[in-house]
C-alpha cells in the first residue's frame, strides 16, 4: 500500500492523478483497515512524491469538486483544523504552487470554488490574501496568471476576480494582482496574449478597466513590455489570431487616440527591434492581422 513508483508517488497518488475513484476509495478503505492513526496521516495523507505533491492537491487538481470536497472532510477528521490549513491549503509543492494554484493550472473552478470556500473558513483575512490569494509560484505568478495561461475557459479568471474584490482593496488589485508581473516581466494580461486565449484576454482586460484609469491601461497594461521587449500586440500578432487583433484594436479606443496609435503603438519596438506590424510576418492568418493594423493606421 505504501509501495512507491519511480516518481515517488503510492497507488492513492496515481489514483488520484488518473481519477480513478473506484480505486482511490478502495485504497482509502483498505488503508483505514491496516493503518495506525499517525501512518495514515504521515505514510498516506501528507506523503510526498517527487515533485512535492500530497495526495490532496492531486485530487484538487484532477478529481471533481464533489469529491475534492469529500477528501477535504476527510482529512480534517484525520488531520485536524491546524494540520488542514497549515499542511494542506498554504503547503507549497516544488514549484511552490499552492492548491488554488494548482487547480487553476488545470483549469478545474469547480475545485478552485471548494478550496477557495475552505480556506475562507480556516484561514485569517491575512493568510487568504498574502499566503492564498496572492501567493506566487516559483514562476513568481500568481494565480491569476495561471489561470490565464490555461485558458479553456474564462470561468477561474472570473471567480478569482469575484474573491479578489472581496478580500483586496483597490489599490491591492490594481497593483498586486492585475499589475503583478512574472519572472518575464509579464502580467496576466500578457500571459494570455502570449498562450493566445481570446476570451482570457477579453476577461481580463474588462476586470482592470474597473480599477485602472486611463493612463495605467495605456503605459502598465497595454503597451507595457516583456523581459523580450514586447508589448500585448506583439504576442497578439504573433499568435495569428485575427479575432484577437481586432479585439486589443478595438480596446485601443479606449485608451489612445489617433496619434497615439499610429505614433506610439505601431512603432514600439521589441528586443529585436521589430515592431507589432512585422513581428508576425507569415501565413494567412497573420496577413489578416496586419491587414486589421493597416485599417486603422488609414
Amino acid at each position: 500500500m505504501l509501495t512507491r513508483e519511480r516518481y515517488g508517488r503510492t497507488a492513492w497518488h496515481v489514483a488520484a492523478k488518473w481519477r480513478s475513484t473506484k480505486s482511490f476509495e478502495k485504497i482509502r478503505g483498505w488503508a483505514k483497515e491496516v493503518l495506525t492513526p499517525v501512518e495514515l496521516k504521515n505514510n498516506l495523507l501528507l506523503d510526498e512524491d517527487n515533485f512535492g505533491h500530497t495526495v490532496l492537491p492531486a485530487v484538487v487538481e484532477w478529481c471533481s469538486s464533489h469529491y475534492a470536497q469529500k477528501m477535504l472532510e476527510w482529512a480534517r477528521d484525520v488531520l485536524g483544523t491546524e494540520e488542514l490549513k497549515n499542511k494542506v491549503l498554504l503547503a507549497k509543492d516544488n514549484r511552490k504552487r499552492s492548491m488554488l494554484h494548482m487547480a487553476a493550472d488545470c483549469c478545474n473552478s469547480g475545485s478552485m470554488q471548494t478550496v477557495w470556500e475552505w480556506a475562507e473558513a480556516l484561514l485569517t483575512p491575512k493568510e487568504l490574501k498574502t499566503q492564498f490569494l496572492l501567493a506566487k509560484d516559483i514562476s513568481n505568478q500568481t494565480a491569476l496568471h495561471a489561470s490565464a495561461a490555461v485558458g479553456h475557459s474564462a470561468e477561474p479568471l472570473q471567480k478569482i476576480w469575484e474573491w479578489a474584490k472581496v478580500v483586496l482593496t483597490p489599490e491591492e488589485l490594481k497593483n498586486q494582482l492585475l499589475l503583478a508581473k512574472d519572472n518575464r516581466n509579464r502580467t496576466p494580461l500578457q500571459v494570455a496574449a502570449d498562450c493566445q486565449y481570446t476570451e482570457s484576454l477579453q476577461t481580463i482586460w474588462e476586470c482592470a478597466k474597473v480599477v485602472l484609469t486611463r493612463e495605467e491601461l495605456k503605459y502598465q497594461l497595454l503597451l507595457a513590455k516583456d523581459i523580450s521587449g514586447q508589448t500585448t500586440l506583439h504576442s497578439v500578432v504573433n499568435s495569428h489570431r485575427p479575432l484577437s487583433v481586432l479585439n486589443i484594436l478595438e480596446w485601443t479606443k479606449d485608451v489612445l487616440n489617433t496619434k497615439e496609435f499610429n505614433n506610439i503603438l505601431l512603432l514600439v519596438k521589441n528586443r529585436w527591434g521589430r515592431s507589432d506590424w512585422f513581428s508576425g510576418r507569415t501565413g494567412s492568418d497573420t496577413r489578416v492581422s496586419l491587414e486589421n493594423i493597416r485599417e486603422w493606421v488609414r
